[in-house]
């Protein structure tokens, strides 16, 4: 496994970013079956593993059978759900939720032995390797809250910090490695509140609550609504039927108290979501300054979601209690859900949907009015299920195979342009060619469908890692703190220029994009996308006799964006070189790759008189460099990329990567499930 990945953006610390889940257990299945079924098993796995643990949290607090299947069918398969099947660690961390809570619950019970304390942290361990670190947080807070009910507030406050360092130790393959590198990211400082609070869940989007998926296919206007451009959280809806109990339950909280419980729970979680559009988020953003590390506030609507489907059983129970109220409450979802098929006339998406919520919610008052107790023990969570998937239509979409099989269209162009510079080329993206549009690839495909397989055919982020080719513009959840003050000190410097300061040699845009069209010549075309090859890029790796000195990553930015610096023919070098190199010009000494790997880059230099090779690969904590088999400095060059100063002649220069602290990250994270292990083992026994 590699702990290096330079085909993301200018190279990512692979096993050091949770955003990767390089060691969740899960993805053992990419071992055992291709790439598109592990994804299909592991993302239906999950779905049951969150259906259940949303059953025993329901059968925890107190619901009966029927109430608890249907609180498990509300939240595995309702809309927050089927909208993270487009953002899998999202999912997976939505289906640890439920089990981290009955952990904690479990595990700080009065009496509880001690050993508990282990196995309640494995859930939100899972959750943090799984990729979704804010869930795992979330998680801690909501299990303070629901279990707060069953000790003493002291207790459970103890007890939650004790299991979060459990589960960091049970992850700490991950977190050690990510601590170690984390001060290089843009994260360390704190985001703007801009970019924190992009992505806010707008007070609208709530009516999707009891409406499949109204800001889309014609529906409500989208102008205001947080979600338009959201890869995830197109849908929260309930389901027509539970969104009637939904409405029972929280009128049931004055009386019953796992009502109030869960009401409470949820609203904090509620004002977070809402980000910009509420008045939580804004407020911890300027006194804590933890929250300045952490993007996307609708994330936070997971355990409301929890939350809700727990108060769908509450009210499914009140309903036995109150037939009367059940029954109003029932024609009222009915009536809204004709209401939204009036609203949206015409054969729209939309319209069909909301037809077939209406269908659902009259099955749902016959079958109530005719059978209850059929109703109880199972007929609304069958009814639930059909209405459920019937929506889901709106939200998942289905892409071809070739997505995933087939390579990308530009990537041979790709190939062909290495082969001839004998030398890797980094690919950068305009934005044009995020809207540029390309044929839908069959009947049946949605347009989100068919503008991802565009954009994968284009070489477009983030497709690129997946078929090995270096991007200089890829996405990542942690970027490099040097590329974030490099894109902000050149908010003015021409867009080829700025490409040259990345290390691009070829760009991928709109083919009636004029930004680059002088200093770049088309070397491939696939529909409105064009590959071209960068003017004056300069090189992969060279050695370079003109050497610029800074004394850190900003008086490196500084000079690489100042008006005379010219990428390729001079290099800016941080910390004294110590090399004093001839500035007279001279042509750059050879660079020749011998073997190119994620960890390990080995390449023949010609240095002339010698000078500072330049390699245009993402520079980071953990590598190493050696010339002719001898530790050499490794300095950051150009802001960054990778420098070693060589003396002159013929030498070998070897790059070597390894995560830092991987060796005991391993190490404490074996001893944990280890120690784990051995405490199930030796409770079964007792």
């Amino acid at each position: 496994m590699p702990g290096w990945s330079p085909h993301v953006g200018l190279g990512q610390p692979f096993l050091a970013d949770p955003a990767f889940a390089a060691h969740y257990p899960g993805h053992a299945l990419l071992l055992l079956l291709p790439p598109t079924g592990a994804l299909a098993w592991l993302l239906a796995l999950h779905l049951a593993l969150a259906h259940a643990g949303a059953h025993r949290l329901a059968r925890a607090l107190g619901l009966g059978p029927g109430a608890a299947a249907l609180a498990g069918v509300v939240y595995a398969g309702g809309g927050v759900a089927q909208s993270h099947v487009h953002g899998p660690c999202l999912l997976l961390g939505m289906a640890w939720l439920p089990w981290g809570v009955l952990g904690a619950r479990w595990a700080l019970a009065p009496g509880a032995p001690r050993g508990r304390l282990l196995v309640a942290a494995a859930p939100f361990a899972l959750t943090y390797l799984a990729a979704s670190p804010e869930t795992a947080a979330l998680a801690g807070a909501l299990a303070w809250v629901l279990t707060v009910r069953v000790a003493r507030a002291a207790r459970v406050t103890g007890g939650l910090l004790v299991i979060a360092a459990l589960a960091a130790a049970l992850s700490a393959s991950t977190l050690l490695p990510f601590l170690a590198v984390a001060g290089e990211t843009d994260r360390a400082a704190g985001l703007g509140y801009a970019q924190a609070a992009r992505w806010s869940l707008h007070p609208l989007e709530l009516v999707g609550l009891v409406v499949p998926q109204p800001f889309a296919g014609g529906g409500l206007p989208p102008a205001e609504v947080g979600h338009v451009g959201r890869p995830w959280f197109l849908s929260l809806y309930v389901g027509a039927a539970p969104a009637a109990l939904l409405a029972l339950g929280a009128l049931a909280a004055r009386r019953d108290a796992r009502a109030r419980l869960l009401l409470v729970a949820a609203a904090p979680f509620l004002l977070y979501a809402l980000g910009e559009h509420g008045p939580l988020h804004p407020l911890l953003f300027e006194h804590v300054p933890a929250v300045r590390s952490f993007r996307y506030p609708a994330k936070a609507f997971l355990p409301v979601a929890l939350c809700a489907a727990l108060l769908v059983g509450v009210g499914l129970e009140r309903a036995r209690a109150r037939p009367l109220q059940a029954a109003l409450a029932l024609v009222a979802a009915l009536a809204l859900a004709a209401a939204a098929a009036a609203a949206w006339r015409g054969a729209t998406p939309l319209a069909w949907r909301a037809a077939a919520t209406a269908a659902v919610a009259l099955a749902a008052l016959v079958l109530w009015r005719a059978r209850p107790r059929l109703a109880l023990r199972g007929g609304l969570v069958l009814l639930t299920l059909l209405d459920l998937g019937l929506a889901a239509r709106g939200v998942i979409e289905v892409a071809p195979a070739a997505l995933y099989s087939a390579p990308p269209a530009l990537l041979g162009h790709v190939a062909a342009a290495e082969g001839a510079a004998g030398a890797p080329l980094r690919v950068a993206t305009l934005e044009s060619a995020f809207t540029a549009r390309g044929v839908a690839p069959g009947p049946g495909v949605g347009p989100e469908a068919a503008a991802q397989r565009g954009w994968r055919e284009a070489l477009l982020p983030n497709t690129a890692m997946s078929v090995g080719a270096r991007t200089a513009s890829g996405f990542s959840s942690f970027v490099p703190a040097r590329q974030v003050a490099l894109r902000a000190a050149a908010a003015d410097v021409p867009m080829p220029r700025y490409l040259r300061l990345l290390g691009a040699g070829l760009v991928v845009h709109a083919a009636d994009d004029a930004t680059v069209a002088a200093d770049a010549a088309p070397i491939g075309t696939l529909g409105p996308w064009v590959l071209s090859r960068l003017e004056a890029a300069p090189p992969w790796a060279a050695v370079h006799r003109e050497v610029v000195a800074a004394d850190d990553a900003r008086a490196a930015v500084a000079a690489v964006t100042a008006p005379g610096f010219v990428p390729g023919r001079a290099c800016v070098l941080e910390g004294a070189p110590p090399l004093v190199a001839d500035p007279a010009p001279r042509p750059l000494g050879l660079a020749t790759p011998r073997h190119l790997g994620d960890d390990l880059v080995v390449l023949e230099v010609d240095a002339g008189p010698g000078g500072v090779l330049v390699v245009r690969e993402g520079w980071g904590r953990g590598w190493r460099a050696e010339v002719d088999g001898r530790p050499a400095p490794l300095l950051p060059a150009d802001a960054l990329f990778r420098g070693v100063p060589v003396p002159a002649g013929r030498h070998g220069v070897t790059l070597r990567y390894e995560a830092p602290l991987r060796g005991a990250g391993v190490a404490v994270g074996l001893a944990a499930w280890a120690a784990l292990v051995v405490v199930v083992v030796a409770a079964r026994r007792r």
